[in-house]
This record gives C-alpha cells, structure tokens and sequence, in this order.
C-alpha cells in the first residue's frame, strides 16, 4: 500500500512538472531550461512511477543493488548543494539597493517579436520610473538578436523606453551580448568608450538574478549597484530553478 501511495505520489509530481512546462508555453515563454526542466523531470518521474507497476521491485530493482545506494547519494549531494544556491539566490534577491548613479545598464531577458518578455518588461518598468525620477541618468540597454528574431534585445527595449516618456538621447543600445556576463562586460566598455570619466553604474534586473549579477560583476571588477524589481509570480519558481544553474555555469565558465 505504502509503494502504491509512493507511486502515485510520484506520478502527481511528475503530471503537475509536464503542465508547469505546458502553461508557460501556452503563455508565449520561449523555450530555455527553466521552462522545460519542470517538463523533463516530470517525464522522468511519470514514466518512472508508471513503469514501477510492470517491475515488482522497481526499475531501479532490474539493477544491481548498489544502483539505488549511488543515486541516493548523488540525488543527496544535489539537494545539498540546490538548497545551498537558493539559500543564496533568495538572500540576496531581498537586499535592495537605491543609489543614485550616471549610468542604468538594463539587462536582457528575452523578447516575444517586437515586444520584451513579461520578465524584461518588469526591469524595462523599473527603468523607466528610476530615470523620471533622475533626470541626469542615463541608461544603456544590453541585448542582442537570436536567429529567430527580427529586433535584437536593445532595439525593442529603446523604444519600449521611449514609449514609456524616456528621451532617446538617454538611451544608448549594447546589441552584442547574449549573456549576463556579456551584458556587464559590453555595457562597461561602451560607456567607458563615450565617458572615459569612470561614471558611477547600477544594473537593473529581476530579484531572483541579483546575487549572480554581484558575482560577475566582481570578476570583471567592476563596481556597480543592482536594483531589482519583483518577478511575476507566475514564473518565479521557475525562473529560480532556473538561476540555480545558471550559478553553477557562471561560477566554473564565465570568465
């Protein structure tokens, strides 16, 4: 009874992973690891739940009995160390920063056509009432163009900008990145190219992306402050997930 409970327990788990992949979909997310891993893993567990009624011992049981002992302690260690990332993510996502400052860079997060992603549309909001409310600021938007899009990044976000009341001589456009650490290390150059002065900088970006921000701004040793604006519920799980290995990837590669 207990191993049926177990199972169906599992297949739940694995359904509601496939349909939290399905409805960010349906709601025009692009494809990237944070929308599809839910879905992925939610195959894995179905499957495997499943699939569990046709093996009286498991599927794991069609394996030497070591088998399960090696993936409970490698399942262990990646629970350790996702618990440890998030800590992390989450920590740092409610310290806020209001400075005042020359230089707003936005950073990228994706366009659907000719229009930011909810997510970039949330930093762009953000943006748009610091620079109203600071007049001598001004703000480099980073991004770049994908294959499949007609505008890069930077060219959707100026005139999300400028639509939104923002003067275009504010407004200087990075189209070559297509990462964080790019969108730092881009935006840095251009303003130090047109202001070789050393003006003072903050990065604006969603809470969940803050503390990888800081990291890589350090690597690239550059000062500068972070404000943040809220997710959209909706997709904030995700968007975490998400981050959790975006950490891991810009903490071993991004250089």
């Amino acid at each position: 009874m207990t191993g049926s409970r177990a199972r169906w327990g599992l297949g739940l788990a694995g359904c509601m992973g496939i349909l939290d992949t399905a409805a960010l979909l349906l709601l025009g997310y692009t494809i990237n690891l944070g929308s599809a891993l839910p879905g992925i893993i939610g195959v894995f567990m179905l499957g495997y739940a499943l699939g569990c009624g046709y093996c009286p011992n498991g599927l794991l049981g069609m394996f030497d009995g070591a088998v399960p002992w090696i993936f409970g302690i490698l399942f262990g260690v990646w629970l350790v160390s996702f618990v440890i990332i998030e800590g992390f993510i989450l920590a740092s996502a409610f310290s806020k920063e209001d400075p005042s400052v020359d230089w707003l860079i936005v950073l990228g997060s994706g366009v659907r056509g000719n229009a930011p992603s909810p997510v970039l549309r949330t930093r762009l909001d953000k943006a748009a009432e610091y620079l109203q409310s600071h007049p001598d600021t001004r703000v480099v938007v980073s991004g770049g163009r994908t294959r499949a899009d007609s505008l890069s990044e930077a060219e959707v976000m100026e005139r999300y900008l400028i639509q939104h009341g923002i003067a275009p001589i504010r407004i200087l456009r990075e189209e070559h990145s297509s990462s964080t650490l790019e969108n730092l290390k881009n935006s840095k150059a251009l303003i130090a190219a047109l202001f070789p002065e050393n003006p003072s900088l903050a990065a604006v970006t969603n809470e969940f992306h803050r503390f990888r921000v800081k990291i890589l701004a350090r690597r690239l040793g550059l000062s500068i402050s972070v404000i943040t604006t809220p997710s959209p519920w909706y997709v904030l799980p995700n968007l975490c997930l998400r981050e959790y290995f975006a950490v891991i990837k810009s903490v071993l590669l991004d250089r």
